[in-house]
């Protein structure tokens, strides 16, 4: 069992992530050092450090000024980074070689396992996602995905919301996928996986919605 532990400004960042996401931040919005550093109970610092994530992530713009801007995170954006991350992953798999599918596919059936087991379900789709990439071997292809990585689990998160009642049809998904590349059909892996990303992406814009409607639902 993997055990992972997020820093202070780690979870900073995946809370001011998802609220962008969610659109509880409009574009042009200011995130406040001190109104944040007390709604969320945590000192100054990881709330610096996240904002440099955020900025690094092009969530938000930080000004002359010394503020700190919310860029907006729309539908089209959505679509346009998992068609990126289609792209990403379809061609990690294209360049797959045996050496590399044989040890690593006893770990995608982990992640699997995980998924179906465990209550950390996003940790292990995003585990799983990862290990795609390092079919490929290219080590620049893997830090382009891990520089999404924050953004991608964000978006699992979100996700899980609405696909919860599919959650065998989901992992099944992966099995497929998994078995796929077992058997080294490449062309076949890469069909199923680019089927499975555009559904998470349908998922994800439903969950927005979903959980922007409940939480409107709540203030009135």
């Amino acid at each position: 069992m993997r055990i992972e532990k997020q820093t202070i400004s780690e979870q900073v960042v995946a809370t001011i992530r998802k609220q962008i996401f969610l659109q509880a931040y409009e574009q042009g919005d200011a995130l406040v050092e001190a109104e944040l550093s007390k709604q969320l109970g945590v000192s100054r610092g990881p709330i610096r450090e996240a904002f440099a994530k955020l900025e690094s992530e092009n969530l938000v713009t930080k000004r002359s000024n010394g503020r700190t801007i919310v860029n907006g995170f729309t539908e089209e954006d959505i679509r346009k980074l998992y068609d990126s991350r289609i792209l990403l992953e379809t061609h990690a798999l294209s360049q797959a070689n045996k050496n590399e599918v044989v040890e690593i596919v006893p770990r995608l059936r982990q992640c699997i396992y995980d998924m179906e087991v465990t209550t950390n379900e996003v940790e292990a789709d995003v585990r799983f996602h990862m290990l795609i990439m390092k079919l490929s071997g290219n080590k620049t292809l893997l830090q382009l995905w891990k520089s999404l990585e924050g953004i991608f689990a964000t978006l699992v998160d979100i996700t899980s919301v609405v696909s919860a009642p599919n959650h065998e049809r989901v992992v099944e998904r992966h099995r497929v996928i998994v078995d796929a590349i077992h058997e080294y059909d490449l062309a076949c892996a890469k069909q199923l996986l680019n089927e499975h990303l555009l559904e998470a992406m349908d998922y994800c814009t439903e969950g927005i919605e979903q959980i922007k409607e409940t939480y409107n639902n709540g203030k009135s």
